[in-house]
């Protein structure tokens, strides 16, 4: 199984044009965003996908950039598209605030927001909102709406920096304990899973 803090320190830019994945020693790779490739089926969630496999200058790339034999493959629509998905996963502001709180308080350094790899930010600088979110079922936005459906339960990434990669115990180990306290969470969960 692939390792996540490496996969962490990969940048990744996608454009109209073009995907490019870079690393620090490594030239960057460029790859057509419609790039053409043998068809292929990976497993994800324990669905059986299809997939357009991007070539072996994807796979050399890749397996010297992580250290282990690796493909990069374009999956299609079905694969956002399964009963279940929430495609987006949303964060506020003010959780993060608090979140952060309590970690310097227990001598533990506060992390970003990034770390928990949402699609939106909700603002706030009033951490007194804090985990309001999880009460909500729709945020209005006017002509947009997000459906709020679930909390996150959170796995190890967000103990994983995102600057050089290194694993640490926090914030998880927090996160476990604060959920305790919400009524609206999950064991070890922050934030939200929704749809659009």
């Amino acid at each position: 199984a692939l390792q996540a803090h490496g996969l962490i320190k990969v940048r990744v830019s996608l454009d109209d044009r073009a995907l490019t994945l870079s690393l620090a020693g490594h030239p960057p790779l460029e790859l057509h965003r419609d790039h053409e490739g043998s068809a292929t089926e990976l497993t994800m969630y324990k669905r059986v996908l299809a997939g357009i496999d991007a070539g072996e200058a994807a796979a050399t790339w890749l397996t010297a950039a992580l250290g282990q034999p690796l493909r990069l493959v374009r999956i299609g629509a079905a694969a956002h598209r399964w009963t279940g998905l929430n495609p987006l996963h949303v964060v506020s502001d003010a959780s993060v605030s608090a979140l952060n709180e309590a970690l310097l308080e227990q001598g533990d350094e506060g992390i970003t927001a990034m770390r928990f790899r949402p699609n939106v930010i909700l603002g706030s600088d009033d951490v007194s909102v804090a985990y309001a979110e999880e009460s909500n079922l729709v945020l209005n936005f006017g002509g947009a709406r997000i459906a709020l459906r679930e909390p996150c339960v959170r796995c190890e990434l967000p103990n994983i920096s995102l600057e050089d990669a290194s694993r640490g115990t926090q914030p998880l180990k927090l996160i476990g304990r604060l959920s305790k306290d919400r009524p609206a969470a999950r064991p070890a969960s922050f934030g939200l899973y929704c749809r659009a």
